[in-house]
Order: C-alpha cells, then structure tokens, then sequence
C-alpha cells in the first residue's frame, strides 16, 4: 500500500501559491515541507490524448538523489505480461522535495514544457492498461496497475482510472506500492482529473547531468605462443551512446598485436558496447600494461579508460619441456640423481638426432627414453614422476618426431 502527502502539499501550494528559493531552484513549500521519507514514488500519472503521457516523481527525503548513479528506472509491464516490455533509464539530480517528470520526445509541447527528462520510446511506453514500476537498483518501489494482470481498457472508472485521466497522488500517500501482484483501484489512493491535465506536473529538479562513460575490462590476460587470447570489454554511457572502443597505450612498447576486435557499438542510449581485447599468439613474450579507451557520440565526445596486465609467455617446444622436467625431477627427488645422468644422456642422443633431421633415429632414441623410465621405476623413479616423464614424451615424439 502507498502510505502521503503529496497530495495535500499540491493543494496546500495551489491554495496559497507558497514558494521557497532553495539552492537556486524555486522549490513548492509544501513539496519542501513534505521531505519526511525514504525513498521516492510516483506522484503523477498522466494517460491523455496521443503520445501524451509523463510519469512524476517525487522524492521525500531530505537528500538529493542522482537517478541514474542510484539506479532508478520506469519499467511498463504491456497488457498483462508478466516480464518488462519497455523502460525508461531515469537521468537527473531530484531535490529534496521535488519531483522529476519523464515524457515520451514526441508528447504535445504543453507537456513537453512540464518535463524535466524526454526519451524517444524506440519500443514501448504505457497505456491505460498497462502496469508501470518505479525501480531502484532493480527491485521495485512503487507500482501502478497489476503485473500479470490486464483489465482490458483500464484501471478504475470515470476520471479515477488509468485511461484518459490523470492521476494525483492522494493526501494519505507517502510511500510507494512494493507489491505489483495486488489488486489495483486507483479510487484508494489516487484523485482523478479530466484528460490532458497537465497543470499540477512539477518542474523543481536539476537539468539532467551529463552521465559520464564507463567502462568495463579484464584485470589481466595471459597466453604463451603461439595461442591468441581475448577479454572481453564493455562500455556504456546512461545519457548517450558508446560508438568506439581501442587500444590508446601499450607500455613498455606497442608491439602492434594487441588490439580492440569484433567491435559492436551501443544501439541506443545507455545501451552497452561490447568487443574484445585481442593478443595475438604472435606477440612478443613480456608484460604489458595495455590502456583501452570507450568513447561517446556527443559533440564534445567523453571518453572513459581502462587498463589490462597482460602476460605473454614464451614458446617452450615439447622436448625442452621434457628436458627441464627430467632436471626439476632430479633436483626435486622424483628421480634419483644418480641415475638421472641416464635420462639426460638419452635426450641429448635424441636432440643430436632431431638436429640433423634423423627422424627415425629420434624415435628410437625416444623409444629408448621410455624403456629406459619403465626400467628405473619404482626403485629409481617415483611411480607419478615416471607417469608424468612418459605423457611428456608421448607428446614430444608427436610434436617433433
């Protein structure tokens, strides 16, 4: 249930006309006085004539509420669905006691000139009978209508309803609906005004800031030659559009190699962009700390930075894989270092083979490193240590025999 005093701060104003300077804005004294709760709600529904439609809302608290930074969003639920068919990614600073109206960009200028924030509704906005949520970080906080339910034309009767009217909150209201399941009368906490009523829509909030970009990337991205590896990196704007994303930097040098690939640019406002940081098996080995840079479509374009560890290791063939084994297996008590000499001789014989392009002689020298682990285990060799020495030579002979 909606708990209020909007309703009776808008009669209070419109009988005594009182305003009060507050920062700079010309604040309604009973919008000032009404600055009691904790979380905004709907104060207003307009459903009139055309594309005439706004949404007020109003905040209670005694702080300012920045609406995109906090996460605040309309979402419309279209002809009893029960999954969001449209919304709107609210954008502004609402005061203390003020309100802040949301209209469709191609309302009437009568209603437009009430708006403090306009969108083009690119796929849905509401009707009469359509629910309508006011979120917060994603969880509701106030409800008009019921989701999941359609009421064919609208909510209500006569001037009281959701279609062809306009809605004020009611005198007893001071929080909003949480539970879009219940029933709707909007008779209980609303008054109903004849259509395309526009007058008691307030105007009392900041000019909607401009939203800086943001951007989204690995901490860091690892590879060994010659394997290519991508991250993926986002980056949205709540006000406008990111339509680029790229490699700005490379330290301690660019070796050309690491880029920003399959670019997808934002579809609309607030949309993210996605692509992917792209390094090239081909890349030198080292460290890299690799800038990405996203930016917007405004005039004066935003940009946004963000910064990547990436660690490219070297090629390491399989038989020198399996030459250091044999060493760290000796040095580490896999192998007994007496007997070690036998293995590393073996390998030696092998790559004198490989180098002068004996590859049947190779094989058998590798043949030779097998027999030669099977022999010295268990006494010589741990029974791990020489299941791990044989899948390493299996994989050198197939890799360079």
């Amino acid at each position: 249930m909606r708990t209020a005093m909007v309703g009776a701060a808008r009669r209070a104003m419109g009988a005594a006309g009182g305003l009060l300077v507050v920062v700079g804005a010309l604040v309604p004294v009973s919008h000032v006085m009404a600055a009691t709760g904790d979380e905004l709600f709907i104060s207003e529904y307009v459903e009139g004539t055309g594309t005439n439609q706004a949404i007020e809302i109003f905040n209670p608290t005694d702080t300012p509420m920045s609406l995109s930074a906090s996460g605040y969003r309309l979402e419309f639920y279209g002809n009893g669905s029960t999954a969001v068919t449209g919304g709107v990614l609210l954008i502004g600073l609402i005061q203390p006691g003020g309100t802040w109206v949301v209209v469709p960009s191609d309302a009437s200028d009568a209603l437009k000139a009430k708006a403090n924030q306009t969108f083009a509704p690119s796929a849905f906005w509401f009707d009469g009978n359509d629910a309508v949520a006011l979120t917060h970080a994603g969880t509701a906080i106030d409800i008009i209508g019921q989701i999941g339910f359609d009421p064919g034309e609208e909510w209500g009767t006569g001037l009281t309803s959701t279609r062809d009217s306009t809605l004020r909150g009611k005198a007893s209201v001071t929080a909003g609906d949480t539970d879009g399941t219940d029933p709707f009368d909007p008779s209980v906490q609303w008054d109903g005004f004849p259509v395309d009523t526009f007058d008691g829509l307030g105007s009392v909030g900041a000019p909607p800031v401009n939203e800086p970009v943001s951007i989204s990337c690995p901490t860091e991205l690892t590879t060994t030659q010659p394997a290519d590896v991508a991250g993926a990196v986002s980056a949205s704007d709540p006000d406008g559009k990111v339509v680029n994303m790229s490699v700005t930097a490379v330290t301690p040098s660019d070796p050309g190699s690491i880029t920003v690939a399959d670019l997808a640019p934002a579809s609309s406002v607030g949309v993210s962009a996605t692509a992917n940081l792209s390094v090239s098996g081909a890349t030198a080995p080292g460290s890299y700390t690799v800038t990405v840079t996203a930016s917007n479509d405004d005039a004066s374009p935003q940009t946004a930075e963000c910064s990547v560890a990436v660690t490219v290791a070297p090629f390491v063939s399989a038989f020198d894989k399996l030459r250091t084994m044999v060493d760290d297996m000796a040095t580490n008590g896999g192998v007994n270092p007496s007997k070690a000499f036998l293995l590393t001789t073996r390998l030696d014989r092998a790559a004198a083979d490989q180098a002068a392009g004996r590859k049947d002689a190779f094989r058998a020298q590798m043949q030779a490193f097998f027999n030669q682990v099977a022999g010295l285990s268990p006494r010589w060799i741990t029974p791990a240590a020489a299941s791990q020495l044989e899948a390493q030579a299996a994989a050198t002979m197939a890799e360079e025999g």
